[in-house]
């Protein structure tokens, strides 16, 4: 199907990514921008006389233990030449993949976590774990439009 070409995208050490040019997006497992708007609101709901202010407590406490207790790490990064996907078994690895290389992608929805599937143009896929469609949504389609291939919600057994 494919004929055999030569790739710049690889699994590569983590060490050895390229310089980035130019601005860096990414997404991480914890939505920290989310959990830090959910303290802010209820630190402002602790000013209220009512039964807000014991909710606003508790909301408060839950987002700074998430935020400062729950572990957190790096899924994928974006950049002008390429993307990045941290999701690799080898936590010292990732992917890096080309813009000009990908075929398309899409995002698959599963009950444990989702997955960014990526089918190059060697006719390879690269997967990763996601939490997200719409950050990852943006990014992918602001670099590569009119790639994403829609996927129907997809459950499988054991995942």
């Amino acid at each position: 199907m494919y004929n055999h070409i030569d790739m710049k995208s690889q699994t590569i050490r983590i060490r050895n990514l390229p310089p980035v040019q130019g601005k860096r997006h990414f997404i991480r497992v914890k939505p920290a921008g989310f959990l830090l708007g959910c303290a802010i609101a209820g630190i402002l709901m602790t000013f209220d006389n009512t039964s807000a202010a014991g909710v606003g407590i508790c909301i408060t406490l839950l987002c700074l233990f998430a935020e400062l207790m729950l572990p957190d790490r790096l899924l994928a990064e974006f950049t002008d030449d390429y993307l990045v996907l941290f999701n690799t078994r080898e936590r010292d690895s990732c992917s890096l993949i080309y813009w000009d290389e990908i075929v398309n992608w899409q995002y698959e929805y599963h009950s444990y976590a989702d997955t960014l599937v990526i089918l190059l143009v060697d006719g390879s896929e690269q997967t990763a774990d996601m939490y997200s469609k719409k950050s990852a949504a943006r990014w992918l389609n602001q670099y590569i439009p009119g790639k994403e291939t829609k996927n129907i919600r997809v459950s499988r057994e054991g995942e």
